[in-house]
């Protein structure tokens, strides 16, 4: 195929783009733009099963040599600390509940710069291309974006363009000013504030943690080298210096090393794929990083897209997997915060918080023998993000005893 297809974004979303189009769907002609003046996010260091299934067992990366370049772990689950009314009360949501049978459930932990890395690499070894420009507007033709233009006055014309740009979001938010769908009535958090510490880690498996605490939660994801570390929290209920100063508390007897705040806001755009352009990763929208569900919708979007993307009309259907896809998402990540824990404001807040309709549905029936939470989500393509059995953990776990709510 010679048309040129365009990923604009170089973080983890942008190669993984990439590599899949080279690797899966067979465009030869593929470049990615990003800018060594800008850098990337690089917060996301956890996956779920997909990643393997998808990149390591189907398209052929080798597992050692990439946990090796990306100083990763293997991921069996996470393990919830305090998330009922005992604060040191634990279990384990395993990924054997996932649904990836035959591929050894389990996912990866990572350095997401390191990851980027070792993608490019191995997309460049492919035939990709790369370009370090900074991307000053777009120039379109009936709808459709013809060039790239660029700071430095040069432009790069398409026939395809995938926004991977993050937060940037220069596409689908920002040429095509699609609607934004807000998840912020239900999903309280909006901050997070990353930090680290050294360690040496004897085995390469291992769980992430999930610690709730007083406004939010902490992630702890053990990396060969380092645990990479984060406070999930909600402006409403607490600053940045109060976060920062419940941290240097629990974590006195560690040297630690910390990151710049990350707001954001949960919720997603309506319209992802736009005439010849397809948001993917976090350009299309962002929930929190519970469940590690951003690179879990990455890799399902990029899945649903069509083999050929030039002479197929399938924006529509594109952007109705999306939604599926964010709105699965989201009701289980609401669902983890149906719990019994009330110590704080923040957790108050959350048990007066009405649920959402087809979440109090998938309660009626996740208890019973008869399986009918497929039938309640919906899911476009069949796609079932969360099944049964992952929300009868959680729900079990969170009140540690059988009522529903």
């Amino acid at each position: 195929m010679d048309n040129h297809v365009t990923v604009l974004g170089g973080g983890t979303a942008g190669w993984l783009t990439a590599y899949y189009l080279i690797k899966k769907l067979n465009y030869s002609n593929v470049t990615v733009i990003d800018s060594s003046e800008i850098g990337i996010l690089g917060a996301g260091e956890g996956s779920t099963p997909i990643l393997k299934k998808v990149y390591i067992d189907q398209l052929g990366l080798d597992e050692k040599e990439f946990t090796s370049k990306v100083n990763g772990t293997k991921k069996y689950g996470i393990n919830f600390v305090g998330w009922n009314e005992d604060p040191t009360y634990e279990f384990i949501h395993g990924f054997e509940l996932n649904g990836y049978p035959g591929y050894n459930s389990y996912a990866y932990h990572f350095d997401a710069v390191l990851f980027a890395k070792f993608l490019k690499e191995k997309t460049l070894e492919l035939g990709g291309k790369h370009l370090d420009k900074v991307v000053k507007d777009f120039t379109l033709e009936n709808s459709k974006i013809k060039k790239v233009i660029f700071n430095d006055g040069t432009d790069l014309e398409t026939s395809f363009i995938f926004d991977c740009s993050g937060y940037n979001r220069m596409i689908a938010g920002g040429v095509y000013n699609s609607e934004w769908v807000s998840y912020e009535d239900q999903l309280l958090v909006d901050r997070a504030l990353p930090f680290s510490f050294s360690t040496d880690i004897a085995s390469k498996f291992a769980n992430t943690s999930a610690i709730a605490s007083e406004a939010g939660w902490i992630w702890e994801i053990p990396l060969q080298n380092r645990y990479g570390c984060g406070y999930v929290f909600s402006s409403t209920h607490a600053t940045e210096e109060d976060i920062k100063k419940e941290i240097l508390l629990k974590y006195s007897d560690k040297e630690l090393s910390f990151g710049k705040l990350i707001q954001f806001k949960s919720g997603y755009y309506s319209k992802v794929a736009n005439h010849n352009s397809v948001a993917i990763g976090l350009s299309t929208g962002f929930l929190e990083p519970l469940e590690a569900t951003s690179i879990m919708t990455t890799v399902q979007q990029l899945i649903a897209l069509p083999t050929d993307l030039f002479n197929s009309n399938f924006q529509e259907e594109h952007n109705t997997v999306v939604k599926s896809l964010y709105d699965q998402s989201m009701l289980f990540i609401r669902h983890h915060y149906n719990c019994s824990r009330n110590d704080t404001k923040f957790w108050k807040d959350y048990r007066e918080l009405e649920l959402p309709d087809t979440l109090i549905r998938v309660y009626s029936t996740v208890m019973e023998i008869d399986d009918n939470v497929k039938e309640i989500l919906n899911p476009a393509r069949g796609l079932l993000a969360f099944k049964k059995n992952n929300y009868q953990l959680i729900l079990l776990q969170n009140f540690a005893k059988k009522e529903l709510i």
